[in-house]
């Protein structure tokens, strides 16, 4: 009866996590549904998009940008010590259109994370008025930059950030992309984000748009240098400083494949999972490991007692939750399996935390960098 109650009340638990993760879903804005009037003139955009070892992608994805109808649009694009064409791709874009810039970076200055030096690098050369950061994967529909810079300008934002569709194939891919995206709807509390006032931030490394004059009042990507979860610290960065943050699904108008098989997820994850959810502390990480774990299975658990009803119960409800939490054009069956798939999450967590304390520090893009110096200045902690 004690292990039954535990079960139950496990079981329960994870039901209600993923109510509550719906809930906050509920408060999504989807940029398709805004529809600001323009401005009597457009400001100047800057896109800065960072791009190391890109030349499966960038290219596909820098003709969707060259097809945007913004009127007033800078690019530069921070190619980051490339070992593959990225850099011939983009010099190539380069020469062919006037409003495109690319800056080889040749060196990694010390106690830079690469991608971060390249976002400063970016900063420091762009001229808009407001500054747009996106992957070098991510794919834009036409009229994009309209539509958010009209938002921001109607309602004073100050930092934008979108949420693309994801893409995906394979169950077991679809599956963890989903539970990782309930997580992260918990975690950043997305109503109080879009709620004035509140004390949540998020943001998306498909796209960050900060207004350029409310940035330079913050330290800038220097405070940031060594911050793993970068879209994520850059809302940090701008909530403490004051500005005015906004997000929204832009299934319409962003899409990219994050990873494109389960095995490049569990390798991409590798990264940051000890890092950002374990906070560098073996502890904390297992403990979350296990509770995702215990979460998962204790409605399976329950199907072999005598209370197999609510554990059926449990599971219906988990899975309703999270195949709801999505807007409606992102909407895929493989979502049901998301809160199962928690114990994928749960050994990729393990994974992360034993490489990184085996090797003394996280592998990013060929660049190993040490445990000790994330941690001390680790800015994030979620």
């Amino acid at each position: 009866m004690i292990l039954e109650t535990a079960l139950l009340t496990l079981s329960t638990a994870g039901a209600l996590y993923h109510l509550y993760a719906l809930i906050q879903a509920w408060g999504f804005l989807d940029l398709a549904h805004i529809n600001a009037p323009g401005p009597d003139t457009w400001p100047k955009v800057t896109l800065v998009i960072p791009a190391c070892n890109e030349e499966a992608t960038i290219e596909a994805a820098m003709k969707s940008v060259l097809r945007l109808d913004y009127p007033a649009l800078e690019l530069i694009i921070v190619e980051d010590r490339s070992t593959d064409d990225t850099a011939a791709i983009t010099d190539a874009f380069a020469q062919a259109h006037e409003h495109v810039e690319v800056i080889h970076v040749e060196d990694l200055p010390e106690g830079w994370l690469g991608k971060l030096h390249a976002l400063h690098v970016g900063t420091e050369a762009a001229t808009g008025d407001f500054i747009v950061y996106a992957d070098a994967d991510v794919h834009f529909a036409t009229d994009t930059l309209k539509r958010v810079v009209a938002w921001a300008e109607d309602e004073r934002i100050d930092m934008v950030s979108l949420m693309p569709l994801i893409k995906s194939e394979g169950l077991m891919l679809t599956a963890t992309l989903g539970a990782f995206g309930g997580h992260w709807f918990a975690g950043t509390r997305i109503k109080a984000v879009n709620s004035e006032g509140g004390d949540a931030y998020a943001g998306t490394g498909a796209f960050n748009m900060v207004r350029r004059r409310v940035f330079e009042q913050t330290e800038g990507w220097p405070w940031l240098k060594m911050e793993i979860a970068d879209d994520i610290g850059l809302a940090y960065l701008m909530h403490r400083h004051g500005a005015r943050g906004r997000i929204a699904a832009a299934p319409e108008h962003l899409s990219l494949y994050w990873y494109e098989t389960f095995g490049e997820l569990v390798r991409g994850l590798e990264k940051n999972t000890f890092a950002v959810i374990g906070r560098f502390s073996a502890l904390r990480a297992l403990t979350i490991a296990l509770g995702l774990a215990l979460l998962a299975l204790s409605p399976l658990a329950l199907l072999i007692t005598s209370w197999a009803p609510l554990g059926i119960g449990c599971l219906i409800a988990s899975a309703l939750c999270a195949y709801l939490a999505l807007p409606r054009s992102m909407r895929r069956g493989g979502y049901i399996l998301s809160p199962l798939a928690n114990v994928l999450l749960s050994a990729i967590l393990i994974r992360s935390t034993y490489k990184t304390l085996r090797r003394g520090g996280v592998d990013w893009r060929g660049t190993t960098y040490d445990t000790k110096a994330l941690k001390a200045n680790q800015r994030l902690l979620i």
